[in-house]
């Protein structure tokens, strides 16, 4: 180990080529230091391929500090609830076949899908797009900022692995789209935990030995591997890094075991234990799936929470700084949460007699992505926490009911000198892409723009 200031892109080597990436230490900083140490900003968009439920189930109550108990549909979000904010009113103009758009980033007529160009992109959405989006999305614009230099100039995931519709059409399954030149890229989502291993943690580029990887990757943790180095770096360390690095290493061990309990549909996210900076080769296979028929699921809560911990560790880890998690397709007919007897669109379309479903299926998403919030929050980096330079977004495909394209309502979080925390925050009618620009300008962009849309949500800014 150099008695220098440690790099960022340090990782631990071992056995069989098993490597392991650090978090933040304070050895990482210059030996002087006049100001607060730093941590590069990360942005996060989440998005929902439903609703959030009628006010009775997701409105927080007037506009102001959140309460302590939140309604149905963000009960999963109680644990973080100060380090988010639910943002409501929010409206995206709506035109019909031969009209012009009213406004700008307007999504056509009412159907299902024509929701995420306007909201991802910021710009007017078409009756048939070859994918969901069709301009370059926020998360793009965050990788220009930002990508250059990780491993992953931007990471895309989804959780819902089939469309549960018997076809193979993954239109709706995709969130993220890149522009080169006049060519407009889909950038399609990982939708196994055990790819998402490979990707963030691999050791490399190197193909495996022949005969196979080497066998040990298959049978130890990677903690064991890399023992020799991970006993020389303690030895360099001053104690709060040497206590910070256990800490890591205990999370490592954590994602280890819940991926491993995985492949037989068992654990439960490793209990809120981390992520894993590791080889790839000792992660198992993924939870098994289910079939691709109306009203399926494939343990997508567990693949859920596996996500959100790899998401948390591979930003904290600075492996990517820029992330699209797609939970559900959009009009996801995935089973619902409450009972897995319907399915969340038709749960949509049935406001009055499957509120309960309606609002479960909403705090489902909302729990995952408060399982990432917490994660963040938890994890020491710079002169803070992780989530102190990641901007998080939240996004519903729809507002209370099925079609619905007012009073929308979104969650934001991090980034707390920028963004405004712990809060129900009146979106006062604009746009909800706006999200995406205050986000960029959170992180450092220089922009006042996406797509079609001018200006940031003021009402969400510090």
């Amino acid at each position: 180990m150099s008695k220098g200031p440690l790099s960022r892109r340090t990782w631990l080597r071992g056995a069989g080529g098993a490597l392991l990436a650090l978090p933040f230490l304070e050895a990482m900083l210059p030996k002087l230091v006049f100001a607060g140490p730093t941590a590069p900003y990360r942005f996060v968009t989440a998005f929902c391929g439903t609703v959030v439920g009628v006010d009775a189930s997701s409105s927080p109550g007037g506009y102001g500090a959140l309460p302590a108990t939140l309604p149905p549909s963000w009960k999963g979000l109680e644990a973080v609830r100060s380090h988010v904010s639910i943002v409501s009113n929010l409206n995206i103009p709506v035109y019909n076949n031969g009209q012009t758009p009213p406004g700008p980033a307007s999504a056509y007529n009412m159907q299902h899908g024509t929701t995420p160009a306007p909201m991802l992109a910021g710009v007017t959405s078409k009756e048939i797009m070859p994918v969901m989006v069709n301009g370059q999305t926020a998360d793009q614009y965050a990788a220009d900022a930002l990508g250059a230099g990780s491993k992953v100039a931007s990471l895309q995931v989804r959780t819902q692995l089939f469309p549960y519709t018997g076809s193979n059409n993954n239109n709706k399954g995709i969130m993220s789209a890149r522009r080169s030149g006049t060519t407009l890229n889909a950038l399609p989502p990982i939708a196994s935990p055990s790819q998402l291993y490979t990707l963030l943690f691999g050791g490399g580029s190197a193909p495996p030995p022949a005969g196979g990887p080497d066998p040990r990757l298959r049978r130890a943790s990677v903690l064991d591997l890399v023992a020799d180095d991970a006993a020389q770096l303690r030895r360099d360390l001053a104690p709060a890094d040497r206590a910070r690095l256990e800490q890591h290493f205990e999370e490592v061990r954590a994602i280890e075991v819940a991926l491993r309990a995985s492949a037989t549909g068992g654990g439960g996210g490793g209990g809120g234990g981390g992520g894993s900076c590791s080889n790839p080769m000792a992660a198992p296979t993924d939870p098994p799936a289910g079939t691709n028929t109306f009203i399926g699921w494939s343990n997508e809560t567990l693949r859920g929470e596996l996500m959100a911990d790899m998401i948390a560790y591979a930003l904290a880890c600075d492996l990517t700084r820029v992330a699209s998690w797609m939970l559900t397709f959009d009009q996801v007919q995935m089973a619902n949460a409450l009972d897995r007897s319907t399915e969340m669109h038709d749960d949509s379309h049935n406001g009055t007699t499957r509120a309960a479903a309606i609002a479960a299926n909403a705090n489902w998403h909302a729990t995952l992505f408060g399982r990432l919030v917490g994660k963040l929050a938890s994890l020491p980096d710079g002169g803070g926490t992780a989530l102190d330079t990641t901007f998080l977004s939240l996004l519903f495909a729809e507002s209370k009911t099925a079609h619905g394209r007012t009073g929308m309502r979104h969650v934001v979080a991090g980034i707390p000198s920028k963004i405004r925390a712990g809060q129900h925050i009146d979106g006062g009618g604009q746009h909800p892409g706006k999200i995406q620009i205050a986000g960029l300008q959170a992180i450092g962009a220089s922009t006042n723009t996406l797509g079609e849309l001018t200006g940031a949500l003021g009402p969400i800014q510090v």
